[in-house]
């Protein structure tokens, strides 16, 4: 019975010292999202609770295929350059790797006898290599060693094992992480490059834009051009290269076919050269150019032309940079398409009495009482309604949305009141076959000498892609606050991850010992709950990341603040930032676009956190207020919102430039945050404004009014 009750103590021990184990490797594991960290804490972790003096982790490069030094732990200086320099360590971790199973060097196992007198000479006696696995691969190799001869029994080596796995799938976590960031990061750069080359039609500018994005995103890049395709001559001719005084390489227009930048015309597909010396296709100009990477610039089919980036340095490029180049590329052929459509409608309309019928905008006249006079040609092409269809009608019967009649009628009664020569308005239309257009309307009112409305002119025109980029410029922006929560969402989803991995661990190892229900039914319980807390996550991402429905609607603004805290909260934990409400008790519902409101909340949320960076108090409060019509002087009932932060501040030359578009004192900024947050809150008929003071903080005030008039 002693004897019995010796084994159980002894049992109990190994369990207790186990379950100690798993959890500070846990805990050790869940602390950073950063893998270099996280594999040091674990070691640290492993060490210090199996009583070990000296410790080193390897991982698998699949690209290389061959283990790379990660980090290390009470290993002598001299074996440290072991480690790096692949000798004693690392041979030990590539047979661990080729087995696949824990191996122990000591006196007691087969081995190199060399191997072990190199292990004496470093002050060790033993040394255990355990893979890290995750889901049946090895992802690389953690070593363990002492100076004292040790036994490992086949508990130690179990535990060894889980460990390693529990690493593992840690490690796979975070490289997936890595991974996701490093993908956001390259899409944030091609959002700020659509942001960049769609903020002018001027082709010149484009190009330069173009050119100059093109080695900010492929650094190794010495410089770049654009080759354009002149459709009539068939040659691609040379636009904007990167240096004042371009090499003979870069002054040479070019056949399709002909050179690389001919045969990526032709071929239409990306095409890198390593090393020109060794490519016959290369023309030799006389360049000092080594390596040159070519992507093509399509609209589906239509070749615009080439974008080429160079180095003086063989193999200067790799994949990651053509997948980058071909993206441009592809952005840019749009940019450059619609900068060259911009110019020909410009020359069309300096030449409007001789080119009327050609332009592609439709061109009308009205009476003084909206009835249609005149149609040109294009109103079919736009609309499907021939002209001769729409004479006589007015502008309601058929070329605004229902929707929309109320807005247009106000607004054309505005411009006769205030005697406005010319007024610009956006609307909805219907097209013949039932699709919904987004048009554009240039109304100018024809007046006698007394000042009454003769007639009205104007252009309409189809504006659906440019609503089109308008609204994936909104979209790009919220990818932006994605990069900037990323790393904080990843970490708070993987703690739960590590959670359920460390109950399923020890709900096998119950399922394979007593099967006691009230341990299987608390790790079960315990799973449960982590999964609802990651679905909690996905589903408040979710909600600010979902494609927008519908427009202006009754609103909580409490309800959109606590969506934005939500998703942010985590951010707001990590970066030591405390929140402090003051909410009004009762505020009126309001008519609003709550996606779009959500949106400006959660900018300057973040924004608040990046002028805080060693943490401070982010005030929110509200309350009723009143603000001033778009339309005239008067005070309209509307609610405010105060943003207040504790952070740096901002002089005045800076404070009075934050809402202008790509103006930004951050070197990750695209600088349209504001931009699009002020716009926003115009769209709604409200104000947006700003104070600030250096060494104090700065609070952003919005004012919404209750009713869109």
């Amino acid at each position: 019975m002693r004897l019995q009750q010796q084994e159980l103590e002894k049992e109990i021990v190994r369990r207790n010292r186990e379950l100690t184990a798993l959890g500070s490797v846990a805990a050790a594991l869940s602390r950073s999202p950063e893998l270099g960290d996280m594999l040091q804490g674990a070691l640290d972790a492993v060490l210090e609770a199996l009583e070990l003096e000296a410790g080193a982790i390897y991982l698998l490069d699949e690209k290389r295929h061959e283990l790379t030094f990660k980090t290390s732990r009470g290993v002598p200086t001299g074996a440290q350059e072991h480690c790096r320099d692949s000798d004693l360590w690392a041979r030990w971790a590539s047979r661990v790797v080729q087995s696949g199973d824990a191996e122990i060097m000591d006196d007691t196992c087969d081995q190199p006898e060399s191997m072990r007198e190199e292990a004496r000479e470093a002050g060790l006696e033993t040394i255990v290599g355990v893979p890290l696995r995750a889901k049946g691969v090895t992802l690389g190799v953690m070593e363990l060693a002492t100076s004292q001869p040790r036994p490992f029994e086949e508990e130690d080596l179990q535990l060894l094992a889980t460990i390693g796995n529990q690493i593992g799938v840690a490690t796979q976590n975070a490289t997936l992480v890595e991974q996701v960031e490093q993908r956001l990061g390259d899409l944030n750069k091609l959002y700020r490059v659509a942001a960049d080359i769609v903020s002018t039609l001027d082709l010149n500018e484009v190009l330069r834009s173009i050119v100059d994005t093109a080695q900010e995103v492929i650094p190794t890049a010495d410089k770049a051009m654009i080759h354009l395709l002149d459709e009539e001559t068939g040659l691609l001719v040379p636009r904007v290269p990167s240096d004042p005084e371009p090499d003979p390489l870069r002054r040479a227009s070019m056949h399709v076919g002909e050179g690389i930048a001919g045969l990526v015309s032709q071929e239409r597909k990306t095409i890198y050269v390593p090393d020109i010396r060794e490519d016959p296709r290369y023309l030799d100009l006389g360049s000092d150019i080594q390596s040159l990477l070519v992507a093509p610039l399509l609209i589906e089919e239509k070749l615009v032309g080439t974008l080429t980036v160079d180095s003086t340095q063989a193999n200067a490029f790799d994949r990651d940079n053509e997948r980058m180049l071909t993206m441009l590329a592809s952005q840019a052929a749009v940019a450059i398409e619609n900068a060259q459509l911009y110019e020909r409608l410009r020359e069309s309309e300096e030449r409007y009495r001789a080119y009327v019928e050609n332009v592609p905008d439709a061109i009308w006249e009205t009476d003084a009482k909206n009835r249609f006079t005149y149609w040109s040609p294009q109103i079919e092409n736009l609309t499907g309604y021939a002209p001769q269809e729409l004479l006589g009608q007015t502008p309601y019967e058929r070329l605004i949305h229902p929707d929309d009649v109320k807005e247009f009628s106000n607004r054309i009664q505005q411009t006769v009141e205030e005697e406005r020569q010319e007024y610009t308005l956006t609307h909805r239309a219907f097209h013949r076959d039932g699709t919904i257009l987004q048009l554009e309307t240039s109304i100018r009112a024809v007046r006698h000498d007394a000042g009454s409305i003769v007639k009205f002119q104007g252009v309409l025109r189809d504006v659906s892609e440019r609503v089109r980029l308008q609204t994936q410029l909104l979209h790009s922006e919220k990818m932006a606050a994605l990069g900037r929560l990323g790393a904080s969402i990843a970490h708070e989803i993987n703690n739960p991850l590590q959670s359920v991995q460390n109950c399923l661990t020890l709900l096998g190892e119950e399922l394979q010992d007593r099967q006691r229900p009230d341990k299987l039914n608390q790790y079960l319980g315990v799973v449960g709950s982590e999964i609802e807390r990651i679905s909690a996550i996905v589903s408040r991402m979710r909600s600010f990341y979902r494609p927008e429905h519908g427009g202006v609607q009754p609103t909580s603004l409490h309800a959109v603040l606590a969506s934005v805290l939500g998703l942010a909260g985590k951010q707001l934990q990590h970066s030591d930032v405390a929140i402090e409400r003051e909410l009004a008790e009762e505020l009126p519902i309001i008519e609003a676009n709550p996606d779009h409101l959500k949106q400006v909340f959660l900018n300057l949320v973040l924004n608040a956190i990046d002028a805080m960076p060693e943490g401070g108090t982010l005030r929110i409060s509200t309350a009723q207020d009143r603000v001033e019509a778009a339309r005239d002087e008067r005070l309209l009932p509307a609610v405010r919102v105060e943003f207040s932060d504790t952070g740096e501040g901002m002089p005045p030359e800076i404070l009075s430039r934050i809402f202008e578009p790509f103006f930004t004192t951050r070197q990750e900024g695209t600088g349209l945050g504001l931009s699009i947050s002020y716009g926003i809150i115009e769209s709604h008929n409200g104000r947006i404004s700003a104070t600030s003071q250096v060494g104090v903080g700065t609070t952003f005030t919005i004012l919404l009014p209750v009713e869109q008039a």
